[in-house]
């Protein structure tokens, strides 16, 4: 390895000029795969990541909060539900 980056905005244009190869979220590169510019190779294995919500667990939160967490994980449930999030499950 010569270098490293976190951000698909970079190593997106790195893979595009052929500078690197990454792996990615499908969701990070989908239009680029769909548009022809980079390529996307499965792995013959699973990989797993686990996402979290964080919130405070002091006094401060409240209904507001709980709101939001109640609708980040209806949202990312209804967008794996949809097919929209292609690759991805919950457990």
């Amino acid at each position: 390895m010569i270098a490293e980056a976190s951000t698909s905005a970079i190593l997106i244009p790195a893979v595009k000029n052929g500078l690197a190869a990454t792996i990615l979220p499908y969701s990070a590169a989908h239009e680029e795969i769909h548009d022809g510019t980079i390529a996307m190779r499965r792995f013959d294995f699973e990989f797993f990541r686990e996402i979290f919500i964080c919130h405070t667990n002091n006094s401060m939160r409240n209904d507001a909060v709980d709101c939001v967490m109640d609708e980040c994980e209806k949202t990312a449930a209804s967008l794996i539900a949809k097919n929209a999030w292609k690759y991805t499950r919950l457990l």
